[in-house]
Order: structure tokens, then sequence, then C-alpha cells
């Protein structure tokens, strides 16, 4: 009932939705129809362009036409959390939705975030990201890697760019946008939010289609990048995800050194450990596939993303300290 009058209402909300965006011309498209096809009609929508050498600028400007609900700004140069900043400051409305480049909105996104904000009394909502890919690597790794909107709640969760809603003073009380980071900037603003003491609520049903990599290589690169820049930002000891990698680099170090005392014995035990957690992600990926290559596939996601977080974390430490 409340969403059947928030559709009648509102017609057009008082929310502005910014999206930064730099070499997107593959995807831009598919994100720019699905923002016009909103079930709430935001005020404006801001697209600032980091430099795009592409023809990211040409097909946003083609789109937006005589459409004045959308308004591109071309900074080049600027990074995501510049870029941000920029649209932010040139948005008329108290309220801003962001989402970023490479994903589909759901029909309903804008109205589930907005709705989340007004309905809860929260000054910051996360809305979530599924898997949006077809082919079936990328179908494993959102299994294995994506949200499990089940188990989400708003204690445990530091939602994604990709769908997040907050008020211009949330905004300025945690001092803008971070400009000195490339990647984790979502993350760091989340902690800043929350450190803040701001009232959080979580919108499970604010949904973005986000297409996971679609080979190990860019899988790699992926979580690689993602780690340098958390250890970059100082957030390593604030994630669980590096409290558990550092586990498992302290066990297998364990287990390494007690081939000492224990010989081939704690070697058998340690790739007994390994082998039975790579079967675990094995299973669950057969299981909601029904393919028999998504079990082996499993255990090479597993393998290559522990592979690219160890690698990340080393790099980033050392580019800190020198």
């Amino acid at each position: 009932m409340l969403i059947a009058s928030c559709r009648i209402v509102s017609a057009m909300a008082a929310v502005s939705v910014v999206i930064t965006v730099k070499n997107e011309e593959a995807s831009i498209s598919r994100l720019l129809g699905s923002l016009q096809n909103q079930s709430l009609k935001p005020r404006e929508v801001i697209i600032v362009d980091g430099g795009s050498t592409d023809k990211t600028v040409d097909i946003v400007r083609s789109f937006i036409g005589s459409r004045s609900l959308f308004k591109l700004i071309v900074a080049k140069g600027v990074n995501r959390g510049q870029g941000r900043n920029i649209g932010i400051e040139a948005a008329t409305s108290d309220i801003i939705a962001l989402t970023d480049a490479g994903v589909v909105l759901d029909r309903f996104w804008l109205e589930k975030l907005f709705g989340s904000l007004k309905n809860e009394g929260a000054s910051f909502v996360g809305g979530v990201y599924v898997q949006g890919g077809e082919s079936l690597l990328q179908k494993c790794i959102g299994i294995l890697q994506y949200p499990n909107l089940e188990k989400l709640h708003v204690d445990n969760f530091l939602p994604s760019c990709r769908s997040v809603a907050f008020t211009k003073k949330v905004w300025k009380a945690v001092g803008q946008w971070p400009e000195n980071l490339e990647k984790a900037e979502d993350t760091y603003f989340d902690l800043k939010v929350i450190e803040k003491g701001f009232k959080t609520a979580l919108a499970k049903d604010a949904v973005v289609y986000w297409p996971a990599r679609d080979s190990l290589r860019g899988l790699f690169l992926q979580y690689s990048s993602y780690a340098e820049w958390d250890a970059k930002a100082c957030l390593l000891t604030k994630l669980r995800i590096y409290k558990h990698l550092a586990l498992a680099h302290i066990l297998v170090a364990s287990f390494l050194l007690s081939t000492i005392f224990f010989g081939f014995w704690s070697v058998l035990l340690l790739f007994s450990i390994v082998f039975a957690y790579l079967v675990i992600s094995g299973a669950k990926a057969y299981m909601n596939t029904h393919r028999v290559s998504s079990f082996f596939l499993a255990a090479a996601i597993k393998v290559t993303i522990f592979s690219a977080e160890t690698y990340g974390v080393l790099k980033g430490l050392v580019n800190r300290v020198f």
C-alpha cells in the first residue's frame, strides 16, 4: 500500500541521480535505458565523464537529446571520487542516489531506495547488486562471491556505490567523497557514515544487475586492485575478508612450519583442508547450476581470488611504505 501511494504521488521524486563514467561505450546505453524506464522518475540524472577516449560522451549526448532530465558534465582527468563530488555539488536535490557504469538498474531501483529513506527515516540507504552476466564463469562468480541477499543485514553490509542513496547532509558531514582513492572509496565512505552515527537502512529490493568478469585473468586483476586500494586506504583491519585472508596465511604457515616436527603428515593435513574447502565451493556452484564443469570452475575462482588478494595486499602495503 505504501509503494502504491508512492507511485501515485511521486511521478517525479526530489532526488538527483549521479553517475561517473569513463570509456563505457559498450555498456552505457543499457544503463541509460534502465534510468529512463524507472518507475519513479528522479528530478535529474547527472552524468560526470572523467575523460573518455572512446565514444561514451557521444553516446550520452545522443541519448540526452532533448531530454532535460539528463545532464552531462565532462571533467577530464578526474577519478570517481572527484567525479562524484562534482556531480553532487551540481545536484539541485538534497537527496542523492548513486550508481555506476557497467550496471543495469531494476525498474523499481530508485523507488525502493527513495522509499527506504523516507519510510525508515534513514539518512543513508544501501541497495544491492546481483550477477547480471550469462556465461557459466560469471554465474559461478556470482554464486560464490556476490552478496547472499538472504543473509544480508544492515549491521553487516557495506553497500557499493552501484546502489546507494543519502542526503547531502551526510555527504558534507563525512568530508565529501575521498578524492585520493582510485578504488575502495565507497567502503571508506560507508565506514565514515557509520562512524558519524547516521541512521542507515538496507533496501534488498533496490537491485542493480552487475555482470561478473568473464575471464579468470579479469577476475585476478579486479580483486588484486580492490585489495591494493583497501591496503592503501588502511582498511585491512576493518574488513572481515582480510581477517579471513590473514587467518588463511597463518594456517598455511603454521602447517608448513610443523613439517619440521611431523613431516609429510602436516602437508597432507594442509592439503586435505584446502581440498575440502574447494570441494564445498564446487558443490555450491554445482547445486546452483547443475553443470559438472561449474564444480571445477569454482575451485579455479577461489584459487584466483586468494592469489589476487594476497598479491594486492602486498602491493598496497609496499606502496604505502615506499
